[in-house]
């Protein structure tokens, strides 16, 4: 069957990517930790990042954006991240627009709900 689907011959391994959303991006202070997950081989790993709610938006932002920052740097290369549900739409945009772009692979479930106009407002920042 797969010779009917793909004209080129099968590859022996996919490339997979680590899903790290027990552990919070912002709460890591020994960069070995993901630097010793990268070297398992994953395609690129996605890490959790939290928004502690005693903050105000444009500090939790900040703080999340400096944590992407300093473990994209650590590791070369950009990383994914998952708010885990627990960002508003305020903190999400600010961090859209505090956020290096080039850091980032993707920014999965920005918002607690689905809301087409706020997704709307993120999807014409630079986050991808």
């Amino acid at each position: 069957m797969a010779g009917l689907l793909a004209r080129a011959e099968p590859r022996s391994t996919v490339p997979a990517y680590a899903s790290w959303l027990s552990q919070n991006l912002t709460s890591i202070e020994n960069l070995d930790l993901l630097r010793d997950v990268a070297a398992d081989g994953w395609r690129f790993t996605k890490w959790g990042l939290r928004r502690d709610p005693a903050e105000s938006p444009g500090q939790a932002a900040a703080r999340m954006a400096r944590a992407v920052e300093r473990a994209s740097q650590s590791l070369g290369s950009p990383l994914a991240v998952d708010a885990v549900g627990t960002w508003t739409p305020s903190v999400s945009l600010a961090f859209a627009q505090s956020c290096d772009p080039s850091c980032l692979l993707w920014l999965e479930d920005p918002l607690p709900q689905h809301d087409l106009d706020m997704y709307e407002l993120l999807a014409a920042t630079q986050v991808p």
